[in-house]
């Protein structure tokens, strides 16, 4: 594709002149505001054992997780659009209220369907919670310090998942679930009373309608896609007739949306920035980090615990490396993108990465958890020095009226490429544990081996857990150990072979911007 360029004439995207101190207090509060969408996941995933125990529904468990997070992906662009057409402040206030109001009614549900449902509102709240703050501070902050706001940013949603299951933790066990929801009012009215006293936003508004034809056949394509890869996670088979048909609709609706954006006069997501390299390749290069790196997040600490003989909190250990080192290196990285730019921070992000499976692929039943930790703390270390540097890549390769739908993209992107790389890392895994496990029956190796837990042959969650595992000799346990290993490790190999491919497209980003600027006097 042929890119277009910038004019460089265009003045950066600070709507007001400020000092630092008001900077101070806006990248606050926006950080109130970004929390709540990155604790809920972290704070509910501890505590949604006891809600189950007290509402029932237990079949429905995953859906308070999976409604979320379509109704945070499909909102995710729109509130995108929304924000360049009504302005940051507006769009940052409904987001955080919606959120609340969301997190008001989950706190009030009486069943698991009112639960869903209510989850299904935080979603809508949080899909501007995601990328709205991103898009807020890159307004306020000139461009030659933009990085470092972005990257301690981008460093709250790494520390929440460290303080998220303390938090939800604290709260079952001294509070009751109904406060898992409600600890959210205090941080949002303080992101919105801050913002409300030093974010004053020039009340510009371009007069555009919104796309809803568009954004309508956008939101049935993401859903559509997401509910596949849902599917596929759930079933042993990817042929499957939901799955099948669910991405013949997102096949369909995609093509609809593309002659739908040709045709509208205020389309949701122009068409010509994909001609701008530094913008599709951007984008393509998150979804790929994302479906490398959630692959590890989702499998790691159940090879820890069931395969390397470690405990619970050695299994915690495992995935808090990655989050505290993704938090740190991307804090760092929004410092130096400055003196080194977009593109060379992404590549050795990616290059990083890239080592961290590498050395992930080398593990055995035999190595230690300080080893696995090591391993995914490298791939943390990847992540977080790519991180902030890929959103200034796509934010920088629009114009500043668009800075909105850029967020909007690259945060859309990492979400679907997080849902699906978990999605086909299981599958991969479930594959390889069923064929193994046929292999190990044809040689007669499976005779002894109890009913119940043939039953679950394909589901490593269910042979290394505490019921099934009770049940298997030392023989059994040793082929169950040795045939997850492998099966891990085919798992691994995906998202190591997509890394692989995000060093390659790394290279194809124009060169960087923020470097070969000369800092203002």
């Amino acid at each position: 594709m042929s890119e277009v360029n910038v004019p460089s004439s265009q003045p950066p995207v600070v709507t007001t002149e400020r000092n630092q101190r008001d900077r101070l207090w806006i990248i606050t509060g926006v950080i109130f505001g970004a929390f709540l969408a990155a604790l809920d996941t972290t704070i509910l995933a501890t505590a949604m054992p006891t809600i189950v125990g007290e509402l029932g529904g237990m079949s429905l468990y995953s859906w308070a997780f999976s409604v979320y997070m379509i109704l945070t992906a499909v909102s995710s662009p729109l509130w995108g659009k929304i924000s360049d057409t009504i302005g940051k402040r507006p769009a940052f206030f409904a987001s955080v209220s919606i959120f609340l109001f969301g997190s008001v009614l989950c706190g009030l549900s009486g069943n698991m369907v009112h639960l869903i449902v209510f989850r299904g509102v935080q979603g809508l709240g949080a899909g501007g919670l995601a990328s709205v703050p991103f898009a807020l501070i890159s307004t306020v902050f000139p461009m030659q310090e933009r990085g470092k706001a972005l990257g301690v940013l981008s460093s709250v949603w790494g520390i929440s998942s460290v303080i998220g299951p303390l938090i939800g933790s604290f709260i079952v066990v001294h509070l009751n679930w109904h406060w898992v929801f409600y600890v959210n009012i205090p941080g949002g009215i303080t992101a919105i009373l801050i913002l409300a006293s030093h974010y004053h936003e020039e009340r510009v508004h371009h007069k555009e309608s919104m796309d809803y034809a568009g954004a309508a056949l956008l939101c049935v394509a993401i859903v559509s896609l997401l509910l596949s890869s849902l599917w596929t996670k759930s079933g042993s088979s990817v042929l499957t007739v939901p799955v099948l048909g669910s991405l013949a609709a997102c096949a369909l609706c995609t093509g609809l949306f593309i002659m739908r954006e040709r045709r509208a006069a205020h389309p949701l997501l122009e068409l010509h920035f994909f001609t701008r390299r530094a913008f599709w390749v951007g984008n393509l290069l998150g979804f790929m980090a994302s479906f490398s790196v959630f692959g590890v997040i989702a499998y790691t600490p159940l090879f820890a615990h069931s395969v390397l003989r470690g405990s619970a909190f050695q299994a915690g250990v495992v995935v808090t490396s990655m989050s505290l080192s993704w938090s740190v290196t991307s804090a760092i990285s929004g410092r130096i993108v400055y003196v080194l730019g977009e593109k060379v921070l992404v590549t050795a992000g990616m290059i990083t990465m890239l080592a961290g499976f590498v050395l992930i692929m080398l593990t055995s039943a035999d190595s230690s958890a300080t080893y696995l930790t090591l391993c995914v703390f490298v791939i943390g270390c990847g992540m977080g020095t790519m991180t902030p540097a890929l959103l200034l890549g796509v934010q920088h390769s629009l114009e500043p009226k668009h800075i909105g739908v850029a967020t909007s993209t690259q945060m859309l992107a990492r979400t679907i490429g997080g849902a699906i790389g978990v999605s086909v890392t299981g599958s991969a895994v479930t594959g390889s544990m069923l064929s193994q496990f046929v292999d190990l029956g044809r040689r007669g190796l499976l005779n002894a081996f109890p009913e119940e837990a043939k039953l679950h042959i394909g589901q490593p969650q269910e042979l290394l857990g505490t019921h099934i595992g009770s049940l298997l000799s030392d023989h059994d346990l040793t082929l169950v150990v040795s045939a997850f290993t492998t099966s891990l490790h085919d798992g691994l190999r995906v998202g190591l072979f997509m890394a692989l491919l995000g060093v390659i497209f790394s290279l194809l980003l124009p060169p960087a911007v923020l470097h070969t600027m000369k800092k203002p006097t």
